[in-house]
């Protein structure tokens, strides 16, 4: 068990870091090639998708404690069905006051 959780840090930092170095090498790139406007749109746009990453009301978590507690397949797929169509509401009502707030501030 400590060996599986060693190796999954392991990896998870591996990641970050790659993930760290790709930024840096990228986004001085992008910024010359997209110029200072459109890099700010593109970067207003990854931040947001990443925000809505993080916006799932912990249905995540709560999905993995139920898969974890329970062995009925077709009760955990009708779980799962219901947490993305949570999630589809949910990040349809962010969009929508996003696309509302842009065209009443324009």
């Amino acid at each position: 068990m400590h060996k599986q959780i060693l190796q999954s840090t392991t990896i998870g930092f591996i990641n970050k870091f790659t993930a760290a170095v790709a930024s840096f090498i990228l986004l001085p790139l992008l910024l010359k090639k997209l110029g200072t406007e459109t890099y700010g749109i593109w970067m207003t746009i990854i931040s947001t998708v990443g925000i809505l990453g993080f916006l799932d009301l912990g249905i995540g978590a709560t999905l993995i404690n139920f898969i974890s507690t329970h062995t009925d397949r077709l009760v955990i797929a009708r779980y799962i069905k219901t947490a993305y169509l949570i999630q589809f509401y949910f990040v349809g009502a962010v969009l929508l006051l996003f696309v509302g707030g842009f065209f009443l501030s324009t």
